[in-house]
């Protein structure tokens, strides 16, 4: 997506044009590719240009380019990536190409240019360069996908878990501070250090020796923090593998921590491809044995002062941002929440009952976002196939099949799967607290319908047993306060509805402005403190 918003502002960035050629916007193969691309005498665009003339494949191509370049002028970022993700199918490209997940990138990458719209970066440009400033960041659930291998960083697991955790490249070293490198020490004290060079151990001083322990001592702290984040997110078995180029590594590795402290209670597995044995802990379910882990959080490096001139010149230390409020299917939530015992409870409805409603409540919205696009009399298979690949079995596979589709077929429901209606629009944005602080809010609506005169919000709830409509639980009625606070500045002429369908039944339930406005108010005044 960001080649396509580069070539729509340059279309003489060739390699911009071939990356978005080859993408699943367009699917051109490389041998297509070359033989547009290769005898050239002029850019890869005219070249399309010239060759559209004769094949119809191109012309395609060339026309929806052309098309997008002129509604460049007059859409916003997120309007005109939406437009080309909604169109030919491109969005099921991106998937059937990258799998799943993507729905999360894509997502989050509608997500991020509401954002900076809302922050005055309304053209192309200005949102090209906060793309490519890599400023976004896309998390994914790992239990979406069934049986599979992720492959990510500690740092996107954190708040994740699997069953089955493999911690590899382990022997690294946890700092690379050397004396012969240039430094750029982070917070030290009340502010942050200018950087400096040093040219060799030799002629480093005391105060650059006292400041290179400081930065190595801060390196081998989150070094262990990471550790301890990657073990923790094993549900049922950690595997730890050690393996070094041509030279050993010192001690204070990841492998040989978790060895020194943990053999007992694991067990050693030669493994070939591996220079130490690998170490395979199983969890019983028990708490983990007492005494030191190895993993542990170390206590604080040790800071150094930071002299009056520096401090004078850099100020105070600019205040920690608001944390986002984040919109999930089952209401509100605050990513403070499991630093303040969230997890623990989120753990306690983890019954294998609970964990098959909300399985069956994320194929329904699945289902509800792309049905409507499948012609109906392909609509049944279609479901019952993917239902099957996401291991839900045969007769509560067809139960939702015909909920699903009685649910589409409910007259009161007619609008929310017309053309006008908009599936899975991710939002962003921020709201103005009674603190005066601004919250930044993330989330995504089920159903977005916009009409000459009103624009109509619908979220779709799967439980087996609604409540009464005059008895919709506070969750809800923050989530859909919320949504109504995040659209009111684009849709400052139009009215703006709320409603939540249940498709047990299937009920449409149309929530009262004055009711929504009293849910906002209560939650700016929650999330404040007050």
């Amino acid at each position: 997506m960001m080649a396509l918003f580069s070539v729509l502002l340059l279309p003489e960035d060739d390699l911009s044009l071939a990356a978005l050629l080859k993408s699943p916007v367009f699917e051109l193969d490389d041998a297509a590719l070359e033989v547009l691309a290769a005898p050239r005498k002029a850019t890869l665009f005219q070249a399309l240009r010239h060759a559209a003339e004769t094949d119809p494949a191109l012309a395609a191509i060339l026309a929806d380019l052309d098309f997008w370049r002129a509604r460049a002028d007059f859409d916003r970022p997120y309007e005109l990536a939406m437009r080309v993700l909604a169109s030919g199918g491109r969005r099921g490209r991106f998937r059937q190409r990258l799998g799943s997940e993507v729905d999360d990138v894509l997502d989050a990458f509608l997500a991020f240019l509401l954002e900076i719209e809302s922050e005055g970066a309304e053209t192309l440009q200005a949102a090209l360069a906060r793309l490519e400033a890599g400023t976004g960041e896309s998390k994914r659930d790992l239990d979406v996908a069934g049986d599979s291998v992720r492959i990510v960083t500690v740092h996107s697991a954190k708040g994740l878990e699997a069953r089955v955790v493999f911690l590899c490249e382990t022997m690294g070293k946890a700092s690379k501070v050397n004396a012969a490198s240039m430094l750029f020490p982070q917070a030290s004290g009340e502010a942050a250090m200018p950087p400096f060079l040093i040219a060799g151990a030799d002629a480093a001083s005391k105060a650059v020796k006292d400041t290179m322990a400081f930065m190595v001592a801060r390196d081998e702290e989150e070094y262990r923090r990471l550790l301890y984040v990657a073990m923790t997110r094993a549900e049922e078995q950690l595997i730890v593998t050690g393996h070094y180029n041509t030279q050993k590594p010192g001690p204070g590795h990841w492998y040989g921590l978790v060895r020194d402290a943990l053999e007992a209670d694991g067990r050693l597995e030669a493994r070939e491809g591996f220079d130490e044995p690998v170490l395979v802990f199983d969890r019983d379910g028990t708490p983990p044995p007492g005494g030191k882990t190895g993993s542990e959080p170390h206590a604080a490096a040790p800071t150094l002062p930071v002299p009056a001139i520096i401090r004078s010149a850099l100020g105070p230390a600019p205040a920690a941002p608001p944390v986002p409020l984040r919109l999930a299917a089952s209401g509100t939530e605050s990513e403070e929440g499991e630093a303040k015992g969230g997890r623990a409870a989120l753990e306690a409805l983890q019954t294998p009952e609970r964990a098959l409603a909300l399985k069956r409540g994320t194929l329904a919205h699945h289902l509800f976002q792309h049905l409507p696009a499948i012609a109906p009399v392909e609509r049944r298979a279609r479901a019952l196939a993917f239902l099957a690949r996401e291991g839900l079995a045969a007769d509560a596979a067809s139960a939702l099949q015909a909920e699903v589709e009685a649910v589409m077929a409910a007259p009161e429901a007619a609008l929310l799967f017309s053309g006008a209606a908009r599936a899975e629009v991710a939002v962003a944005g921020t709201l103005l607290a009674r603190d005066g602080t601004q919250r930044p809010v993330l989330g995504r609506i089920d159903r977005l319908v916009i009409e000459p005169d009103r624009v109509v919000i619908a979220d779709f709830k799967t439980a087996s047993s609604p409540p009464a409509p005059d008895a919709l639980p506070v969750s809800i009625l923050r989530q859909m306060a919320l949504y109504r606070a995040l659209l009111k500045p684009r849709f400052t002429d139009r009215t703006i509805e709320a409603a939540i369908l249940w498709t047990a039944g299937p009920r449409l339930d149309w929530i009262a402005p004055q009711t929504l406005d009293v849910a906002l108010e209560q939650l700016l005044h929650t999330n404040c403190g007050e």
